[in-house]
């Protein structure tokens, strides 16, 4: 490799974007983004953008508050802004309440704002919400949501600005070994230059992309949907972002965010994996909601929202969630191939966690190993863990 080493970054969202960015701003700016279409037209722009910390699980929560930070600075000298209207995840226990306070013990350590809600203060914060089914919730009153198209632009421009560029309409269809550095061609069999690293951030299309590559990416891909709703704008329905789900629960649950004055997005979530056995083709999927999905999602929210009967679905579109087999971000090298990076498996996470997925694939590029998260090494790409079969 050479003193000054060429960087191929595949996948022009958040994930690959902020790749490109924290590379540069180690030092490292010989770099060239390929995307097969434009910047976050991909599951990056097909987001509801949530943006919380309220998590007992300190690997996820040392990521968010990074990311937290993070964003804070990007707004500093960009467009880009988190919208801070708060995020409440409901407890249905008093056990998941133990589980929250215990997160917010773990929040405290890393200077991350949070708060215990009982069901008086829970149904304060969110008037009109029927809650005698919980008991309370954590509620991070600086978390919100962002625009993931305005997240990645962010990012780019930054990139560029020290020296990367970006190529839109460019897929990667084949590479081969040249010498200790990999020669990238494209679907029309055009050379797109040899490099000495390069790094798989294609999201839903990184297991093909790992294909040219000719290493493994083992993700599966889950269609998500997301609904619109409309209703009379009032003060008192300016509500936080609400998640009904509860890690570990195995339910299925409503969640809602506000997306501007008279209207929400709306869905089910469970964050366990749902690996169907289907085969999800990221370029020929349906887009759009099904039917029976807007229907459960509109009888979910009536139920919880009494006093708001003037709720109206209005359309909706769905996205591809990458996740891994074993629930964990990929991010690192291969053992035997250690100049092809993947980063990927980030399920419906990745504009929260972009930035501290971006620093660790940086890390991993300029200085050989991560440093910013101490457990980061576990998250190879060729770990065990991904391949139980051997």
């Amino acid at each position: 490799m050479t003193s000054t080493p060429s960087i191929a970054i595949v996948g022009g969202g958040a994930a690959g974007l902020s790749t490109a960015m924290y590379t540069a701003e180690l030092g490292f700016t010989d770099i060239v983004v390929f995307e097969a279409r434009h910047p976050a037209e991909g599951s990056s722009g097909r987001s509801a953008g949530i943006f919380n910390r309220q998590t007992n699980k300190m690997e996820e929560l040392q990521l968010r508050a990074f990311g937290g930070r993070e964003l804070d600075r990007l707004s500093t000298w960009s467009s880009f802004s988190l919208v801070r209207r708060g995020y409440v995840r409901v407890a249905k226990t008093e056990e998941h309440m133990e589980a929250y306070a215990a997160a917010r013990a773990l929040q405290d350590e890393l200077g991350v704002p949070g708060e215990l809600l009982d069901q008086a203060g829970l149904a304060a914060l969110v008037p009109g919400m029927r809650v005698d089914d919980f008991v309370g919730g954590l509620y991070g009153a600086e978390d919100g949501h962002m625009d993931g198209h305005e997240l990645c632009e962010a990012f780019r421009l930054r990139a560029v600005e020290l020296g990367a560029q970006v190529r839109n309409r460019t897929s990667v269809a084949h590479s081969e070994q040249v010498g200790s550095q990999v020669r990238l061609i494209g679907t029309d069999n055009s050379d797109l230059g040899t490099y000495d690293i390069v790094v798989n951030a294609a999201g839903p299309s990184g297991p093909l992309v790992a294909e040219a590559l000719g290493v493994r990416q083992n993700i599966v891909n889950e269609r998500h949907q997301i609904c619109m709703v409309e209703f009379e704008d009032r003060p008192e329905r300016r509500i936080p972002a609400v998640q009904t789900y509860v890690p570990g629960s195995g339910q299925e649950s409503l969640w809602v965010r506000t997306e501007g004055p008279g209207s929400l997005l709306a869905g089910l979530h469970t964050q366990e994996i749902r690996d169907t056995g289907e085969t999800i083709d990221p370029e020929n999927f349906n887009e759009k909601v099904d039917m029976d999905y807007a229907e459960a999602v509109g009888e979910e929210i009536v139920s919880r929202f009494e006093g708001w009967d003037d709720l109206r679905l209005a359309g909706g579109w769905s996205g591809l969630y990458p996740v891994s087999a074993d629930g964990r971000f990929q991010i690192g090298p291969y053992h035997d191939r250690p100049n092809i990076i993947s980063v990927g498996g980030l399920g419906g996470v990745g504009l929260t966690n972009a930035p501290a997925v971006g620093r660790t694939a940086a890390e991993w590029i300029v200085n050989g190993e991560p440093t910013t998260f101490s457990f980061a090494t576990e998250l190879v790409p060729d770990r065990a863990s991904l391949y139980p079969e051997g």
